[in-house]
């Protein structure tokens, strides 16, 4: 497996689990003292990560370290995208109606 391979696996798998926890970027940068710009250079593969940042990162995450180096098995990151997708939009949805709600109060 070359380099960039392995830097997409983990940006995708960061992304993923980001998401699944209900972090935004912003969010999951502050909490690993990172900043959001290298955040997002990692989730597309552009950049490298040390074993330290790794550490915190799947601590934030709530999950093995290992997992964010786990390939999606064939046709699963597609469907993993468009379940982000719909979570997502789930996600500021019911955040909108939450800040209706307490606005209204």
């Amino acid at each position: 497996m070359k380099e960039a391979e392995i830097r997409a696996i983990l940006g995708s798998n960061i992304k993923r689990f980001r998401m699944l926890n209900r972090l935004s970027q912003e969010e999951l940068a502050e909490q690993v003292d990172i900043s959001t710009t290298f955040l997002g250079g990692i989730e597309i593969g552009k950049k490298w990560i040390s074993p330290n940042t790794l550490a915190k990162l799947s601590d934030a995450l709530k999950i093995e370290s290992y997992e964010l180096f786990k390939p999606q098995a064939a046709g699963t990151t597609d469907m993993q995208r468009r379940t982000d997708e719909i979570f997502q939009t789930i996600r500021n949805s019911i955040d909108k109606i939450q800040h209706s709600y307490r606005t209204k109060k």
